[in-house]
C-alpha cells in the first residue's frame, strides 16, 4: 500500500503531478512555478514564501526593467543569459509537504530545463520531513538567448525517498495548514539547523 503524503496547496499553486502514474518508470512529480519569491516568509499566509512577483501582479521590480506585460497574459519574467548572483531569482512551487518522518524529497530539474541551459541552484538538497514551507529554487540562464519565466510553468520535478527504496507515494491534497502533521522545525529552513 502506498504512503500517503499531504500536500496544503498555496494561493496560487498547484498540486505537484506524476506525468503517468499507472508507470513505474516514472519517479519524479512535476512541479509547477507559483511566483517568483523572497527566501522570507509571508507574515499572512502560513507556510507560503514573500512574493514578490506571480506574474500577474508584481510589487516590485527585482532588477530594474526586467519585467514586461504580454498582452493578455500578464506578466513574464525576462531571464537573460546573464547569472546574477547579486540578484538571485528565486521560484517558489506553491505547495508545502507534510512528509512523515521517515521520508525525505528533493528537487531536481527536468530534462527539458537542463535543455534550455537553465540552472537550479537548490536541486538536490534534501527537503526535510520537518520542514513546513514553500519550497524553492534558485534559477540561472547560461543559454546565449533570454528565456522568459510565467505562472505554471514546469521547470523543476519533485523526486520522493522513503524507506526501503520507496519513492512512489500517494499525494492527498488537504484543505486547511493547520491540516498537515505538526513539526518541530516548522518553517526553519536555510541553515536553521545551524552551521556547526
Amino acid at each position: 500500500m502506498p504512503t500517503l503524503i499531504p500536500v496544503y496547496i498555496l494561493p496560487g499553486g498547484r498540486m505537484p503531478h506524476l506525468h503517468d502514474k499507472d508507470s513505474d518508470e516514472n519517479v519524479g512529480f512535476d512541479l509547477f512555478t507559483r511566483a517568483l519569491v523572497s527566501l522570507e516568509m509571508d507574515e499572512k499566509v502560513s507556510g507560503m514564501r514573500r512574493t514578490l512577483c506571480d506574474f500577474s501582479e508584481c510589487s516590485e521590480e527585482l532588477i530594474p526593467g526586467i519585467f514586461f506585460r504580454r498582452a493578455g497574459s500578464g506578466y513574464s519574467y525576462r531571464l537573460d543569459p546573464i547569472c546574477r548572483p547579486e540578484h538571485p531569482i528565486i521560484i517558489g512551487f506553491g505547495v508545502v509537504l507534510g512528509l512523515p518522518t521517515n521520508w525525505y524529497a528533493e528537487v531536481w530539474p527536468r530534462t527539458s530545463t537542463a535543455g534550455n541551459s537553465l540552472i537550479l541552484s537548490h536541486k538536490g538538497i534534501p527537503i526535510d520531513p520537518g520542514f513546513r514551507g514553500e519550497f524553492v529554487t534558485g534559477i540561472c540562464n547560461q543559454e546565449s538567448s533570454t528565456f522568459h519565466l510565467t505562472s505554471g510553468q514546469k521547470l523543476a520535478q519533485i523526486k520522493f525517498h522513503g524507506p526501503g527504496g520507496d519513492f512512489r507515494p500517494t499525494l492527498v491534497p488537504v484543505r486547511n495548514f493547520e491540516d498537515l502533521p505538526k513539526s518541530k522545525r516548522m518553517f526553519g529552513n536555510h541553515g536553521s539547523t545551524g552551521s556547526h
